[in-house]
């Protein structure tokens, strides 16, 4: 959704009051949202593989816990600011 544009993989609830010329740039602030989302969950699961694995040192302490809870509180609020936005409402009619 990033680079396409493409709104549809989107909920049909979620962009069914948008304008047309705005389904673009809904879609690449969702699929940023969504990034932020994937990165903060990699970042939040490297304490637990770094208990199997040989990791950085950096990967072993809070820095990962604090910045991947950072980027999923971040890519949410991204996601539904957007859809608000631009839909009127995360449910609309």
């Amino acid at each position: 959704m990033v680079v396409s544009g493409d709104a549809t993989p989107l909920h049909s609830y979620h962009r069914s009051n948008v304008q047309p010329q705005d389904l673009a740039v809904l879609a690449r602030w969702s699929g940023l949202g969504a990034v932020m989302l994937g990165v903060g969950i990699i970042l939040l699961s490297l304490p637990l593989l770094a208990k199997t694995r040989p990791l950085p040192g950096w990967a072993r302490g809070m820095l990962p816990v604090v910045l991947g809870g950072a980027f999923l509180i971040i890519g949410a609020v991204v996601i539904t600011g957007s859809i608000v936005y631009y839909n009127g409402a995360i449910v609309a009619p």
